[in-house]
């Protein structure tokens, strides 16, 4: 596979302002700065101070012992009465350029009146003679003095040498200023090592961010080279290896992708034609306007074909119309429709039934003949429920007949049920809702049913009679995402049944539609509005 090489440069990964403080350079550079801080008083401060103190005890050392080889010469000297004996030991210290004075102290004892012991002290000889020597000369910045004892015949008193501290202080300078410049070039080489380091391992991190942040936006096509032997070189093939079959994976996915686009464009080809041959056998506009001046259908298909269905046809001078809501929805849906239709047609047409109960009937049986091919005693799972109406031009009176599903009638006045009585569900001024109930019982999916009800009824004219699947008052939506539910399509009709029925239809299909906002529709929806 051909993947072109990820092209990032040092100064490309570096340039870019990146004001994060937590990243891995800032991080390895802070350590290293962290850990210069940490060693450079040691190196500048402490270590200077500690190397002075050792100087000056040292120093103090050499002089102490300058001190007492002077003094033992000269006790021999003095012992054997040899003067150029005590001028030779003294040389001795006179040959140190640090030299500052030796001097020969005598200490003579006396007692006073009061027989307090008394010492007192007097030069017997000094180097160089010029110097201002004081008897309580000691120890200080400028110069170290050590005492070492005269004990002879000839002299009590002590050897006093003193030299000078410069070259104490000289050194320190020199060794301070030696640790200053190492600690500022030690200082200078962690830094710069920190640096490289920072740079050394986050420039491939840099790499490899650069690259999965490319693979996360759809370029596959990306290969980082990062030569190392250790885990970050591991982590540079891992991911290589990784975009390889992400890419072999996108490939595989385009080509199922591709196929699974074309099943699916055949697919909907196949629903679309379907649903020319569904509406194909549903009435026009043009049959139910001329049976129904005033009427309105809203007809609407929660997918591309519908279980949904209205069903129109005449026979014996009545005009059948019938909605009916099959079993499922959809390819499953439309399906079951087919036959419904096709036995409500087969009831009408080869059986000349012109009464809406023994259509019912008829048609039960001739659905329960086509889809009962199950075992004995099997219930049946597919059916329909519907309300059909036969009604002749210009006659107020109707015949109806329902399974499951009831017929509502918006009048001035009370009809006459002549078989049950009706019930009124809302009543306003001016107007009541009457419902017709149907058998409470499906069309094919009982094994066991009894026969239909036919019911007359004597409307008046100016009545307005309902018929409708449940998909309308079972549509969730609204604020609380709810149903619908029956009470309020019944509240709504009566608010608009004077309109014109088609305004009734289009303020119908407004509402459900408001009433759904973003929820998606959950079954076929069919209404149909007739005006006696």
């Amino acid at each position: 596979m051909d993947l072109r090489q990820l092209q990032l440069t040092e100064k490309n990964l570096f340039s870019k302002k990146d004001v994060r403080v937590n990243t891995v350079q800032n991080k390895i550079i802070a350590v290293t700065v962290g850990i210069v801080l940490i060693f450079s008083p040691f190196l500048f401060y402490y270590f200077p101070n500690k190397q002075k103190n050792l100087l000056i005890t040292e120093y103090k050392k050499k002089v102490s012992n300058i001190a007492t080889t002077v003094a033992l010469g000269v006790n021999i000297s003095l012992q054997e009465k040899s003067f150029q004996g005590v001028e030779t030991s003294m040389q001795h210290a006179k040959s140190d350029k640090r030299l500052a004075f030796v001097a020969l102290v005598q200490i003579d004892s006396t007692f006073s009146e009061d027989g307090k012991l008394t010492l007192e002290k007097s030069e017997f000889s000094i180097y160089p003679q010029d110097y201002d020597f004081d008897m309580e000369t000691k120890t200080s910045d400028s110069i170290i003095v050590s005492k070492a004892v005269l004990d002879t015949e000839f002299l009590s008193g002590e050897v006093v040498v003193g030299f000078s501290s410069q070259y104490i202080n000289d050194t320190i300078a020199g060794f301070i200023l030696e640790s200053f410049i190492g600690s500022l070039l030690l200082s200078l080489l962690g830094i710069g090592m920190g640096v490289y380091l920072a740079r050394t391992i986050s420039k491939p991190i840099l790499m490899l961010k650069k690259a999965n942040q490319l693979v996360e936006g759809g370029d596959l096509l990306q290969y980082v080279q990062i030569e190392r032997k250790d885990e970050i070189g591991d982590l540079s093939e891992s991911f290589n290896s990784m975009v390889r079959q992400l890419d072999k994976t996108e490939k595989k996915l385009k080509h199922q992708k591709a196929l699974v686009e074309e099943k699916n464009r055949d697919m909907v080809d196949s629903i679309v034609y379907a649903k020319e041959i569904q509406e194909a056998i549903l009435p026009s506009v043009y049959e139910l306007h001329e049976c129904f001046t005033d009427k309105f259908v809203l007809y609407m298909p929660k997918d591309i074909v519908s279980g949904d269905f209205y069903w129109m046809q005449k026979a014996g001078g009545k005009t059948l119309i019938s909605v009916a809501d099959c079993t499922g929805h959809g390819v499953p849906g439309a399906f079951v429709s087919l036959v419904s239709c096709n036995a409500l047609n087969s009831s009408v047409k080869e059986h000349g039934l012109t009464q809406p109960a023994e259509i019912l009937n008829k048609t039960n049986s001739i659905i329960r003949d086509q889809f009962d091919k199950n075992e004995e005693g099997a219930e049946m799972r597919d059916g329909m429920d519907l309300a059909l109406c036969s009604i002749i031009k210009g006659a107020t009176s109707i015949e109806y007949a329902g399974a499951l599903n009831a017929l509502w009638i918006i009048s001035s006045k009370t009809p006459i049920d002549n078989g049950v009585e009706m019930e009124v569900n809302i009543s306003e001024s001016g107007c009541n809702l009457f419902e017709v109930k149907a058998d409470k019982q499906p069309i094919g999916r009982h094994i066991k049913q009894n026969p239909y009800t036919n019911h007359k009824l004597d409307l008046n004219k100016g009545d307005v009679i309902y018929m409708f699947s449940d998909g309308f008052a079972d549509q969730f939506g609204g604020e609380r995402g709810k149903k619908l539910k029956s009470k309020v399509f019944k509240k709504h009709l009566i608010k608009i049944w004077n309109k014109p029925l088609k305004k009734q239809g289009q303020i119908l299909q407004d509402l459900i539609n408001n009433w759904m906002g973003d929820n998606e529709q959950i079954d076929d929806i069919c209404v149909i509005g007739i005006r006696i």
